[in-house]
């Protein structure tokens, strides 16, 4: 079968999805299909530069083709907005030219990306496959950036029908379904399949060893510490700031430190936040690449997801696998109604409080911090559940399967 995949940023780019997509595509690949990769220069982030990548070239028996976009300012919505367009443009006219069985869209970009995979799919005659790692306009409604009621009102209708009309739609968790259906959609197609745990892709001169030595030596867990951390984007809609409240009422314990791993822009608020524990018990690193974030991670005795109200109906942390295959227990801020929630309650995979309820987390951590044997248990528990959830040995199968009952007639 002859497959495109498309996604904006693609691996070495550093989105979560840029490299789950690598090996979704190498896994398609060996089960012998045509598959090619659309996808632009790396350009995710402005403050973290990779160097230009061939515009068209095989990786694992796959082909990847980069479409050409100017330079794009992300601190500038036009800007973005341009590359969008252009992009979702670029792509319409490549995939009219590559004429492929079928196609696989994830949102990003969002609405305007399944709905060009849409008609270009119904001109030449293709099936599509939309991969909702969010569920658009919704989570722009609840997240704050779309207040237009007749505009959201046009969005959901046009992201309806795209959803209706793939052979498939994929979304991450049940929650997830459950809007889709609430929205109108049939339903009939839509499928569950979940992220799986963020592996790096080395560079050939290099072994995971020797790359996790490259840990700049002030990011190294002093000994005896008792690390909380938090790695992905640090935005406005997460809620962070109760996280520093958190933190602020464990500062008697000077062993329990927080560490905020990546940028956004409540990057400096959240500083100020943290007053005179900045540096001390709370400490703000940079972005860094997947294999010293997981070295990070694996090193850390407890790791935070913050999801702010109503999120979890139409989006799924991926940061939750990544956390949970190197076996660290997690710590959740959400509905407790949560798909999430309930799971991390139920598996005894960590420790799961409201929206804002930074005092009950503060107790809860603090039990965990004083409590070794019980963390022990939690980690045995989630290493087990990571293993048979979201390992890629468990995931990668369901999007063969789901490939292979979707051929092109």
């Amino acid at each position: 079968m002859k497959i495109t995949l498309v996604h904006r940023f693609f691996w070495p780019d550093t989105p979560p999805y840029a490299v789950m997509l690598r090996h979704i595509a190498g896994c398609l690949a060996k089960d012998k299909h045509d598959v090619t990769v659309i996808s632009t220069q790396p350009s995710y982030k402005n403050n973290y530069v990779i160097e230009q990548q061939p515009w068209i070239e095989k990786i694992d028996g796959f082909t990847v083709k980069r479409l050409k976009l100017k330079a794009e300012n992300k601190s500038s919505f036009i800007s973005r907005i341009v590359g969008m367009l252009t992009f979702t443009f670029k792509l319409f006219i490549q995939l009219l030219k590559e004429k492929p069985d079928t196609v696989m869209i994830a949102t990003t970009p969002p609405l305007i990306g399944g709905l060009a995979v849409r008609y270009a799919c119904k001109i030449v005659g293709a099936k599509y496959i939309y991969h909702c790692q969010d569920i658009y306009p919704e989570v722009a409604l609840v997240s704050g950036h779309l207040k237009n009621k007749y505009l959201l009102s046009l969005l959901k209708r046009i992201d309806k029908k795209t959803c209706d009309n793939a052979v498939a739609t994929v979304v991450l968790s049940q929650d997830m379904k459950q809007s889709l259906i609430e929205r109108g959609c049939h339903g009939k197609n839509i499928h569950i399949i979940n992220n799986f745990e963020l592996v790096p892709f080395l560079d050939k001169n290099q072994t995971a060893e020797k790359q996790n030595n490259n840990i700049p030596i002030d990011m190294i867990r002093p000994k005896g510490i008792f690390r909380v951390l938090f790695a992905g984007n640090i935005g406005r809609f997460q809620g962070l700031e109760s996280i520093i409240e958190t933190a602020h009422y464990l500062h008697k314990h000077d062993s329990v430190e927080f560490v905020f791993l990546g940028e956004g822009v409540s990057k400096l608020p959240l500083e100020d936040m943290a007053g005179e524990n900045l540096g001390k018990t709370i400490k703000f690193f940079g972005h860094q690449p997947i294999e010293i974030a997981r070295a990070l991670i694996a090193d850390s005795q407890l790791c935070l997801i913050t999801l702010n109200e109503g999120i979890y109906k139409y989006a799924y942390p991926s940061k939750t696998m990544t956390y949970m295959c190197e076996g660290i227990p997690v710590a959740v801020m959400a509905e407790l109604t949560s798909e999430l929630s309930e799971s991390v309650i139920i598996n005894n995979l960590g420790i799961a409080v409201k929206q804002g309820d930074a005092k009950k987390l503060a107790n809860l951590i603090e039990d965990l911090y004083k409590n070794n044997e019980r963390l022990e248990e939690i980690r045995k528990n989630v290493s087990d559940f990571s293993r048979i959830n979201f390992s890629m040995q468990y995931v990668l199968p369901k999007w063969v399967s789901l490939f292979k009952n979707h051929k092109t007639k």
